[in-house]
């Protein structure tokens, strides 16, 4: 054979049949050269802040360049180290793909594409060219391919492939990428005969990938990556094996075209309006789905069909790190501790492997530590997993679903998608200097039922919205600052000072002036007569010693009061009580609560005030998960013996907590290290190590569960009026708690005496809830392995420890990711199942419109969309380019076409008989 270094498309040399040059030689456009414009020289600067000179270029860069277009001028040694493409086993096929029209065209349009590509990525390091000094390289060859006589061989929707050249180094169009796609699919099916994959010949240095890459698309004969090539050869196979035509496109990333959604059906109205409500893809494609089974659709959709109509649509997207706990260096008394507790832990769970248990032995003996016979055993359906949540107020429409963005899409002025329409106007968030919190904290655990079965169960929830938990000490110490708050009041301040006497009776110390018929004329009388109480009113005009002089000087000066009045002034004087008495002030005592409200009532009017509802004793929260955990496991195995997780909380781990704990006979219930574990590391004695967010499912997972069944309830129930109470918020702290609380039900909420939902509903599931707590036990060996490490193996967390893990190169990324099945439907509670009603008869009165509501067919009331509309990936046909179709074609889908006089089928056929 030929040295093939000095060969250009297949057949250029004379082959080992003996077939001569000039018959099997296909012809090679040469584009005239052009004279190059030299750019002036820059004049050298003076200044001291000039710009270092360019770097040197690689030479050899240089000469491989030189070389692939000079292939004479290579020495010998290069010659036969250059020339490693030996295509012996295919050498048979070479002289009928050179008399074939079709390589000829193949060759022709091989001669009009680049040297490098953008992705498929058929480029090297040696051969990058400067294309825009390479003009010469992109001439039209029109004229070369007509004198060879090919041009009427070349099929038109060859021809049809727009050629626009690419204008920046590196760079290839559409277009261009299209035609080195049609030339692999010529030379495979008709230079190599269309052989398959597995017939071994493809790959390696002498395959048929090496030879169409050098051959076919003048590529270097130093390249290598043909993994692109082989992509588009199995594309073209797939297309050949059911006679489907190929037009040269690619494969898609995804299979979108598996469903596919019309652009002016309500399923389309209906994934705008969610989108622009952040629902998001996940939970657009929940909605849409219960919509279509409402309807009577057995066909659902999958998240990739949603995000291809979401995509399609006109759309506008405007835009709208705290540190944590941990360490990667296993020297560290935080990275210590944590192997040793999860060693004692994986022993206690009895999850330890022998050769892990090999390896805690100190010459030989297993330490004290690590001795399964005087630890407590565990058993995973016997723990009640606990942990806390903060949720911050959202006050706002953006950022509900988490995401600082919105999106907007046009519509007209009735609300329907309109790609002439206009967007609405953007949503606002309100920034808050001071952000407020719903608190709670979770449980959950497993319990087998009778059957057998293992499920997953939430337990009662704790909430402290609008408290911060502290410290029983600090507790009791807010508890007697407000039972002495009323001392330091100043003035006659109510409730504290209290009169005690009777509002419906007068005293004989009152103001004269409070008799009956006294006006202000009498009073004046009286005043002059030095009668200026009650009492002295008894005492000198209607008592046993009466002045008469004084009564006779009041008649004469306020003759108006008749003699029955002035009786009912003397009676209601007489029946005056003595005093008044004294005011009751409770700031005097020692204990005000306890003078104002009495011995039964007063600490808990204490704990009601304003400033006890600020805080909340870590005991209140200790009492509920023990309380919960009597409960939970009454009746059960693990009556006795069961145990509750929960972090290093500080609160809990404090000496006087865990006192009180020991004395109430409640620590034994808490997992803790055992033994003196990690008793000489540090702080980390007798408490939990922090910051294994996956010890706790609720802290891994759960809680992210939650926090998405919330907001898909938020968004459900976002038109109905803020006073609804069956609107999900979280505009509030106390709304938040509502939300939170609903969706978690448990306890089950209840409204006019009815319970809402029953336990057995709610969010997380079940299986949820099971899968995670399962996941824990796979987490304390993965510490173990670690040797203490948290991060290992998990660049993808976000933080700094994330971070830390990619730098240091501890993770392999990539390789298959199976797509998991995704929900079509989500639980919703009931509260929030009107609100999805309402919004879909509102999206669809917007796809109506206002003035062509009566316009809808009885077809369109009854199925909004035709279900021939969506059809599998099998019986989807590859259509040819836009441009190559016929403006009047009949369906779609048909392979007809006038500027396509045959098939694909017959083309193969008729070349096989050649």
């Amino acid at each position: 054979m030929a040295d093939s270094s000095a060969r250009g498309p297949v057949g250029t040399a004379e082959d080992e049949d003996g077939v001569p040059d000039d018959e099997v030689a296909i012809a090679t456009p040469q584009a005239p050269s052009k004279s190059k414009e030299k750019k002036p020289k820059r004049k050298k600067s003076t200044s001291l802040t000039r710009r270092p000179k360019k770097s040197t270029k690689n030479t050899q860069n240089i000469r491989n360049d030189y070389v692939e277009r000079n292939p004479d001028l290579l020495s010998p040694e290069d010659a036969s180290s250059r020339s490693n493409l030996d295509i012996t086993p295919l050498v048979d096929l070479i002289p009928r793909a050179a008399t074939s029209p079709l390589a000829a065209a193949a060759a022709a349009a091989a001669a009009t594409t680049t040297t490098t590509t953008t992705g498929m990525t058929l480029r090297t390091q040696n051969n990058r060219r400067n294309y825009a000094d390479d003009d010469d390289e992109y001439e039209d060859n029109t004229e070369e391919m007509e004198k060879a006589g090919i041009d009427d061989d070349i099929p038109a929707f060859i021809n049809g492939i727009p050629e626009v050249q690419p204008k920046k180094r590196g760079k290839m169009n559409k277009g261009e990428m299209q035609r080195r796609r049609m030339v692999i699919a010529y030379a495979l099916l008709d230079a190599f005969g269309a052989i398959p994959e597995d017939s071994g010949t493809w790959g390696g240095q002498n395959g048929i990938a090496k030879a169409i890459a050098v051959h076919f698309l003048h590529l270097p004969r130093s390249f290598s990556d043909l993994r692109a090539i082989k992509t588009t050869m199995r594309i073209v196979m797939e297309h050949y094996k059911v006679g489907i035509p190929y037009d040269g496109s690619n494969r898609p990333r995804k299979d979108y075209n598996k469903y596919y959604i019309p652009d002016d059906s309500f399923e389309m109205q209906l994934i705008a309006d969610c989108i622009e409500e952040n629902y998001g893809i996940t939970q657009t494609t929940a909605f849409v789905n219960l919509h279509r089974s409402q309807q009577g659709h057995d066909l659902m959709f999958g998240r990739s069909t949603i995000y291809n109509a979401y995509k399609r649509l006109p759309h506008s997207v405007t835009p709208i790190s705290k540190r944590s706990q941990g360490s990667l260096d296993k020297q560290s008394k935080w990275c210590r501790a944590n192997y040793q507790w999860h060693c004692q832990l994986a022993i206690r769970f009895g999850i330890m492997t022998p050769d892990r248990l090999e390896k805690l032995k100190v010459n030989g003996v297993l330490p004290e530590c690590y001795d399964i016979n005087q630890l407590t055993k565990l058993n995973v359906e016997g723990v009640i997993y606990w942990d806390e949540v903060h949720k911050q107020v959202v006050v706002g429409k953006c950022g509900v679903s988490g995401r600082q963005t919105e999106t907007r899409f046009k519509r007209d002025k009735h609300g329907k998608l309109d790609p002439n329409g206009t967007y609405r106007p953007r949503k606002t968030q309100l920034k808050m200097k001071y952000t407020e919190e719903a608190r709670f904290s979770v449980g959950v655990a497993l319990k087998r039922l009778p059957s057998g079965q293992v499920i997953g169960v939430r337990l009662p929830i704790f909430e402290y919205t609008s408290k911060n938990m502290v410290t029983h000490k600090d507790y009791e110490d807010a508890f007697w600052k407000e039972v002495r708050r009323p001392k330091s009041l100043k003035g006659d301040c109510y409730p504290w000072v209290v009169s005690a006497r009777d509002k419906t009776k007068n005293y004989t110390g009152d103001n004269v002036k409070n008799l009956k018929h006294v006006g202000k004329a009498a009073t004046t009388a009286l005043f002059t007569m030095d009668v200026l109480t009650i009492g002295d009113f008894v005492h000198q005009l209607c008592g046993p010693q009466k002045c008469p002089n004084k009564i006779q000087s009041f008649r004469s000066q306020c003759r108006h009061i008749s003699n029955a009045k002035f009786e009912e002034m003397c009676t209601d004087a007489i029946l005056a009580l003595p005093g008044p008495p004294e005011s009751v002030d409770h700031r005097k005592k020692d204990n005000p609560y306890l003078s104002r409200f009495g011995e039964a009532h007063w600490r808990q009017e204490v704990i009601n005030s304003s400033a006890m509802q600020k805080v909340v004793s870590v005991r209140n929260l200790v009492r509920h998960m023990y309380q919960c955990g009597i409960d939970f496991f009454k009746g059960s195995n693990f009556e006795t013996n069961w145990h509750f997780m929960h972090d290093a909380l500080s609160l809990m781990t404090a000496k006087e907590t865990k006192d009180w704990m020991e004395k109430e006979r409640i620590k034994k219930h808490w997992i803790l290290p055992e033994l003196g574990l990690n008793d000489k590391i540090g702080k980390f004695g007798g408490r939990p190590v922090g910051n294994n967010p996956r010890d706790a499912p609720a802290d891994h997972i759960l809680n992210k569960t939650h926090d998405d069944v919330v907001i898909r309830h938020v968004a459900a129930t976002s038109h109905l009026p803020k006073q609804d109470p069956k609107k999900f918020s979280l505009a509030t702290p106390l709304l938040i708690a509502s939300a939170y609380k609903r969706v978690w039900n448990n306890p089950p909420l209840e409204r006019d005496g009815t319970i809402l939902c029953p336990v057995e509903e709610g969010a997380p599931s079940s299986d949820r809830i099971k899968h995670d707590i399962m996941k824990t036990q796979e987490y304390i060996l993965e510490v173990v392995d670690n040797d203490g490490l948290n991060t290992v193996g998990k660049a993808s967390i976000a933080g700094h420890r994330g971070d830390d893990a990619r730098l240091a190169g501890t993770t392999k990324r990539g390789g298959a990711r199976k797509k998991n099945e995704k929900e079509k439907t989500f639980w919703f509670h009931p509260d929030a199942r009107d609100g999805l009603k309402t919004f879909t008869e509102e999206s669809l009165e917007r796809w109506k419109g206002k003035n062509n509501v009566n316009v809808v067919s009885n077809d369109q009331q009854q199925a909004t969309m035709d279900p021939d509309a969506f059809v599998e990936k099998d019986d989807v046909e590859v259509l040819p380019p836009k441009e190559d179709r016929c403006p009047d074609s009949p369906k779609r889908g048909s392979i007809s076409c006038s500027n396509q006089k045959e098939s694909n089928e017959a083309i193969f056929a008729r070349n096989r008989a050649d």
